[in-house]
């Protein structure tokens, strides 16, 4: 290869480096739940913690029934935007139906 052939190459790679580097990082982090009953189940999420996110750009409940069988993508958290280190950032999720509830529990503490 010429000498300045190189030279355009590197700096192009160069270029593209530094536009990768500059994008905002993306961390999601999704809960799915699957009901293994015949019985369709609500899906309720509290959030709270030292701090707390704001909710539909950084954390979102994305179903609220999950009918028999199914799987669903039930919570979405942003591990980035909003937080903050040392802080923590719970989330409960409370699965009802027939009568009895479960609740699982998220916990995440800022770096």
């Amino acid at each position: 290869m010429s000498t300045q052939l190189n030279k355009n190459l590197m700096k192009n790679i160069g270029w593209l480096s530094l536009l990768l580097c500059s994008q905002q990082v993306i961390a999601d982090s999704y809960i799915y739940v699957t009901n293994t009953t015949p019985e369709t189940v609500s899906v309720n999420i509290n959030h709270h913690g030292t701090r707390t996110l704001t909710q539909g750009s950084q954390w979102a409940q994305e179903a609220t029934q999950i009918a028999p069988y199914e799987t669903k993508r039930v919570l979405r958290f942003n591990r980035y935007t909003g937080v903050k280190s040392g802080q923590t950032y719970n989330f409960d999720t409370v699965i009802t139906g027939g009568g009895s509830s479960v609740t699982l529990k998220q916990s995440m503490t800022g770096n």
